[in-house]
């Protein structure tokens, strides 16, 4: 069964857009795309609508790879953006990596897209969800501190040699004793 993934794709030549879907269907993927070759289009595909990972040309004539990682950037998704070239250098691939890239392919190595993909989207869904278990844990932080910050009960935690390391408001309410004394 082929995974459905949404596809934005930033590149400027027709033929080398159908090289890359054609990759990905040939590789277990069933893409939805959509194509953006300037910075207004890019901009209102990545704002209006969801996608899976973008994958870019390094060079296009009005436009270049940086130009459209700069634009992702500001969006702060969790997606890959993946960038493809014909000419890129090494120390311009490791440029663009530093710069936010999850990956760069040369486009006479193709066959290298969906490995690279799979690994990837592997990662941003774990960045997914490590991001929810920080919000719930700072959730859950954020709710018991209420519970016990409004509790008439005492509630002290102590370490090991008995030194109290937090003592409640309500300590002061109920014997007159601040957390510090």
């Amino acid at each position: 069964m082929k995974k459905v993934i949404r596809v934005l794709l930033v590149e400027d030549d027709e033929d080398d857009a159908i090289l890359t879907i054609n990759h990905l269907l040939e590789n277990g993927y069933e893409p939805f795309y959509k194509r953006a070759f300037s910075l207004e289009p890019l901009k209102v595909l990545l704002t209006n609508e969801i996608w899976d990972c973008v994958i870019a040309d390094y060079a296009m004539p009005n436009f270049t790879g940086p130009e459209a990682l700069e634009e992702f950037l500001k969006h702060n998704l969790e997606i890959p953006f993946i960038l493809l070239s014909d000419t890129i250098g090494e120390a311009l691939a490791v440029s663009a990596m530093k710069s936010g890239a999850s990956d760069y392919i040369m486009k006479d190595h193709l066959a290298l897209l969906s490995s690279a993909l799979d690994r990837e989207l592997r990662e941003a869904e774990i960045r997914r969800q490590n991001k929810e278990k920080d919000i719930l844990i700072r959730n859950n932080e954020i709710f018991f501190r209420s519970i016990i910050e409004k509790s008439f009960d005492i509630i002290k935690l102590l370490d090991s040699s008995g030194n109290i390391l937090y003592a409640s408001p309500s300590n002061f309410r109920l014997l007159g004793y601040t957390a510090q004394e």
